[in-house]
């Protein structure tokens, strides 16, 4: 017998889902820069294939959004602690990709300014 889909298993797929998403759309966007680049077209400026990458966040933003208000709402109609439980693993799930790639993103600006402020002026 199945149980019956409640909010919190909502949040619990989409953060499992958001997971998978982005670890597939990092190994894409790698891909495609590996590509761009042995073709000799390494370039400080966005690609084309940068861009349709970053066009494939779109989803997943609202699908963290819907993870995390779902999350909030499955806590809060949870009967048993298991029910709570599984609303706050999902919404945890739903906000570690944001929070991890904030985390990266800003430290390779960080390491970008520190190697450009160590370069001689010309």
């Amino acid at each position: 017998m199945t149980s019956p889909l409640t909010w919190d298993r909502v949040s619990l797929w989409c953060g499992i889902t958001g997971l998978i998403a982005t670890a597939i759309i990092f190994l894409i966007a790698t891909v495609l820069r590996g590509i761009a680049e042995g073709r000799g077209r390494s370039s400080a400026l966005l690609t084309g294939a940068d861009i349709a990458v970053m066009a494939l966040f779109l989803p997943l933003a609202f699908l963290s959004i819907v993870g995390v208000i779902s999350g909030i709402i499955g806590r809060k109609q949870a009967v048993t602690l298991e029910q709570r439980v599984r609303g706050a693993r999902g919404i945890l799930l739903n906000v570690v990709p944001w929070i991890v790639g904030t985390a990266v993103v800003s430290a390779l600006v960080m390491a970008a300014a520190a190697l450009m402020s160590a370069l001689p002026l010309q």
